[in-house]
């Protein structure tokens, strides 16, 4: 009897009992099994070389839903030219792996081969083709991406049909990478266990794997990796992050280690990425000069004693700055620093409102004089006050004109940070980086860009954290509505904080605090109190007679909505007419009878009145 007539007459369940050595799984066969030409396939498993460094298959062990797929072909012929299984679906489900179907062998006496694979994908290999796509998650920061960015073959061949379970052993095809960061100076272990984000830039994310041959090939799709893990102290070296490569060419590839706002850049070590190795990059950091060096070792999955080493410092190879360069989606604000990482100043793109005054700018401001600064460019019709002068008093500024009044294209310092017309023998080299509010509360790390506005320095986005600033997690309490004790609601990703979150006062972090009634008039008076200079985007619902959102002043305001109490429950008020911030007394840490509105049916910033329970969103602003 064919094969494909009997599978359609025959439907039955086979399980594959596994574990880490090699469990064997025993059918019950029918009494008659030795009379027929059929034999039913039976499996056992185990996953090699795993070691010390496991991926997440815990103890080496495949987890709980995980999903294999497994192909069988005569041991004459390719998988690309004949598949007697192809690419059959298997799922673990309480130690076993479970498929609904039982496969058989082609013919009695008739060897075959079988090639089984992790993690199961549903396109398989295309006809006439033995090829497999393997694709690694460029963000692996979670437990599941990390897991499905493993990729594991098994290949037993020359099996003669038989009644006993046929025996595949797993191995690791992908290569793993362990980051390690060793502090030169004394007590930066924290600093770095508390702060550092690891990336690798342009690393192939696709591939093929060939049935056949056992070959990656067609590397594709290049993006920045984030690695899985956290960080933890390890006799006084900083370890725990890891990431699952395609084996490749990483010539051009970079690692980029940043550390409160500082971005360090080092091309990848010359390692040849192979197979199931697994490789330690050793990072030494000083936090008074930086990375200083950076080395790797290959540990186990295969063991190898090579290593490399290579220079990782902030790069520096230039001494201007193309101002059109810059990239302010990251951040309104950049520090510009030389090569001893010293700040020499800072460039801001703001808004400058005064009585002579309307434009959006660029502006220079030397470290040492922060309230002088040289106005580089400017967006609009204000042409004319190019590499002028403002001096701020309060939160007003005087203006001073340039006789030339040319745009400051190119960026030239001298070294005590002054704006010079052209590069001097003297002048050093220089790099901006972007300004940033590094929040980090335990676990959870959130950076923010920054704006100027007058005097004051804001958030540009809405708090999103789910933290108290001692590392304790806030209540959620988004599910249960009447609930109001302290707490968070969470709609579309934005997060509202009740007036019991707010009032525990620990929702600042560092130097930034929830603005003060004052701090917030400050603002409003200096935009003229016209809402729509903070109003951001097309998501306000546009009413005639009032003003469209401009955001002059880089504030991005989006009309969130907020919860409100309504009958013993919290409900969400509408999220394309306003938002509401709330906002303390100035004496004392306590609420405002008013939160601070901003509406599609008023152009200024108004009030509303605050109720225990409703949920509302917060900026914080620099003290």
């Amino acid at each position: 009897m064919k094969n494909n007539t009997f599978l359609k007459s025959v439907m039955a369940f086979l399980c594959l009992s596994l574990s880490i050595f090699s469990c064997q799984n025993v059918l019950h066969d029918p009494d008659n099994l030795e009379e027929i030409s059929q034999i039913p396939i039976q499996l056992s498993h185990r996953i090699l070389s795993a070691e010390i460094f496991k991926t997440r298959m815990a103890d080496n062990q495949f987890q709980q839903n995980d999903l294999i797929g497994l192909f069988l072909a005569k041991q004459s012929q390719l998988f690309a030219e004949h598949r007697h299984i192809d690419n059959a679906l298997y799922t673990f489900i309480n130690n076993e792996f479970k498929t609904g179907e039982t496969y058989y062998y082609p013919e009695a006496k008739t060897p075959v081969k079988f090639f089984a694979y992790y993690p199961y994908s549903i396109s398989g290999a295309a006809a006439s083709s033995d090829k497999l796509n393997i694709t690694i998650k460029s963000d692996q920061t979670s437990i599941e991406n990390y897991s499905k960015s493993d990729f594991l073959t098994a290949l037993t061949s020359n099996v003669v049909p038989t009644n006993k379970s046929v025996h595949l052993e797993f191995n690791h095809k992908l290569a793993k990478i362990n980051f390690i960061v060793n502090p030169i100076v004394e007590g930066d272990s924290t600093l770095i266990k508390e702060n550092a984000v690891v990336t690798v830039s342009n690393i192939n994310t696709n591939a093929f794997y060939s049935l056949d041959s056992g070959l990656i090939s067609d590397l594709s799709n290049p993006q920045s990796l984030k690695p899985y893990g956290n960080w933890e102290i390890i006799e006084k070296r900083v370890c725990g992050k890891k990431a699952i490569l395609i084996p490749q060419d990483c010539s051009n590839a970079q690692i980029i280690l940043s550390i409160n706002g500082r971005e360090f850049i080092s091309k990848f070590p010359a390692i040849n990425l192979q197979s199931g190795t697994s490789y330690n990059i050793l990072l030494k950091f000083d936090s008074k000069i930086g990375i200083t060096q950076i080395s790797h070792q290959i540990g186990n999955w295969v063991e190898d004693n090579s290593d490399n080493e290579g220079a990782l410092e902030e790069v520096f190879e230039s001494q201007s700055i193309n101002v059109q360069n810059i990239n302010f989606d990251v951040s309104s604000v950049y520090d510009v620093v030389d090569e001893q990482k010293r700040i020499l100043g800072t460039v801001c793109k703001e808004y400058l409102f005064n009585e002579t005054i309307d434009a959006v700018a660029l502006v220079y401001y030397n470290i040492t004089t922060p309230h002088v600064g040289r106005i580089l460019k400017t967006y609009g019709v204000d042409k004319t006050i190019n590499s002028g002068t403002i001096t701020w008093s309060n939160n007003s500024f005087s203006y001073q004109a340039n006789e030339t009044a040319n745009e400051i294209a190119t960026l030239f310092l001298n070294t005590n940070g002054d704006v010079i017309t052209s590069l001097s023998e003297t002048s050093p080299f220089i790099s901006e980086i972007p300004n940033l509010l590094i929040d980090t509360r335990g676990e959870e790390t959130i950076k923010y860009p920054i704006v100027k506005i007058g005097n004051q320095y804001w958030m540009r986005e809405d708090l999103k954290t789910k933290r108290y600033n001692d590392g304790t997690s806030i209540s959620n309490n988004t599910t249960n509505l009447s609930l109001k004790t302290s707490g968070y609601y969470e709609n579309n990703s934005n997060i509202f904080y009740n007036d019991a979150a707010v009032l525990t006062n620990k929702l600042s972090t560092g130097s930034w605090t929830i603005p003060n009634e004052n701090q917030w008039n400050v603002l409003i008076n200096y935009i003229g109190n016209r809402s729509a200079k903070l109003k951001s985007g097309n998501l306000w619902t546009i009413k005639n007679g009032i003003q469209r959102p401009s955001n002059l002043t880089g504030f991005y305001a989006i009309p969130n909505g907020g919860y409100f109490e309504n009958q013993g429950s919290i409900i969400q008020g509408a999220s394309d007419h306003f938002l509401i911030y709330w906002k303390i007394k100035d004496s004392a840490f306590e609420l405002t009878e008013k939160g601070v509105l901003i509406s599609a049916l008023l152009d200024s910033i108004s009030g509303v009145n605050v109720k225990n329970g409703c949920g509302f969103s917060i900026r914080l602003i620099k003290k």
